[in-house]
């Protein structure tokens, strides 16, 4: 006899990933940036990968790394009433289909289980 287990994971939220803080880059934090990346390019050649690593590393020490958490939600009170009907009716709209589609596929597995359910026809038990 064959088995197959699928496994489904479930609560799995993506994570986003941590970024330089370049809006930071103001002011005396972008004079001392310009000031470290020079220092680190005057000893050595000049390579696209020495340039890159250079200002990339010097960003993350001047200005510091997001911890990489979930985006919020997008605020939505700046939006009209028209956009917010709209967005609204929008949803209701999916998450009907989405529980038509299911209910659909229930029925659909319930007829070939031979199982006819309680309201529909004849009584089960």
């Amino acid at each position: 006899m064959d088995m197959r287990i699928q496994s489904v994971k479930t609560g799995y939220r993506l994570k986003q990933k941590p970024c330089i803080r370049s809006w930071k880059l103001k002011g005396e934090n972008l004079v001392k940036f310009k000031r470290e990346v020079q220092e680190k390019m005057n000893d050595q050649e000049v390579t696209w990968y020495r340039l890159k690593y250079s200002i990339v590393e010097t960003a993350k020490n001047v200005c510091g790394v997001t911890r990489g958490q979930k985006r919020r939600e997008r605020d939505t009170w700046w939006w009209s009433e028209d956009v917010q009907r709209a967005v609204k009716n929008k949803k209701e709209a999916f998450k009907s289909r989405q529980k038509m589609r299911h209910d659909a596929s229930l029925k659909a597995r319930w007829r070939t289980q031979g199982i006819v359910p309680n309201g529909e026809g004849e009584r089960v038990g």
